[in-house]
Order: structure tokens, then C-alpha cells, then sequence
């Protein structure tokens, strides 16, 4: 199981763990959160959970086709980071998009217990004219 430690800066086991959400492996991606984690997309509830914060997750895999993060800068304060990106994406239609996006990330026994996604996704929603 992932764990973020001395030997194994949590930058490291960020990027890591942005690698599995980009293979849209949810199995693999709960296992860098806690048990309790709760989970913010946008303006969408909260998940909590290990079976919620799956369901969204796969629920959103299956609206595009891939997925890559691309790292503008990472910002830490104790157990809280930021990480700022630009997610790449290919939608439903085959259409690429490049959006800037902003998680925040806090720890609890070196795993993410609460992860936040500030983005707007709804370019990838928007039939093709």
C-alpha cells in the first residue's frame, strides 16, 4: 500500500498517485487515501468513502476517454498541499481539451484524507456543434 514517508517525499507520492487517476484505476487510487476520505469535485457533493469516492470517480472515468495531468507548481504547508495543473483530456467526442486545475490535498497518516478538485469541466460536455 502507498504511504508517503521520509524515504519517499509526498511530492513523489503525489505525482505517484496522479499517475494511477490518469490510468483511471480506481482500485489502485483508493489506496493512496485514508478509509474516511472525503473526496470534492467542483460543485459536486462530497464523497466519503472508499465505495463513494469509487463510484464517483469511475462515474467521471466513464464521461471522457483519457485523462493526463501536467504539474505547474506544488505549494506545502505541514500536511496540507496544493497542487496547481493542467489536465489534458480527450472527450467524448475525440475533442482535446488542456484545463487548468487546482487540488487540495491534506494528509492523515501519510495518506490524502480530504481531497478537493477546483476545476471547470464542463468543456467536456459540450456537444459538438
Amino acid at each position: 500500500m502507498p504511504v508517503a514517508t521520509a524515504a519517499r517525499p509526498r511530492e513523489a507520492f503525489i505525482r505517484e498517485m496522479f499517475g494511477v487517476v490518469d490510468r483511471q484505476d480506481s482500485t489502485t487510487f483508493l489506496t493512496y487515501l485514508t478509509p474516511d476520505a472525503v473526496f470534492s469535485f467542483g460543485n459536486m457533493p462530497p464523497a466519503r468513502g472508499g465505495p463513494a469516492i469509487a463510484a464517483a470517480f469511475d462515474g467521471f472515468c466513464q464521461s471522457i476517454k483519457s485523462l493526463q495531468h501536467a504539474y505547474v507548481r506544488f505549494f506545502d504547508q505541514d500536511d496540507v498541499w496544493i497542487v496547481e495543473q493542467i489536465v489534458h483530456y480527450v472527450d467524448q467526442w475525440d475533442r482535446r481539451h488542456s484545463l487548468p486545475c487546482v487540488n487540495i490535498l491534506r494528509f492523515a497518516d501519510d495518506k490524502v484524507a480530504d481531497y478537493r478538485i477546483f476545476m471547470d469541466v464542463s468543456p467536456l460536455f459540450i456537444p459538438p456543434a
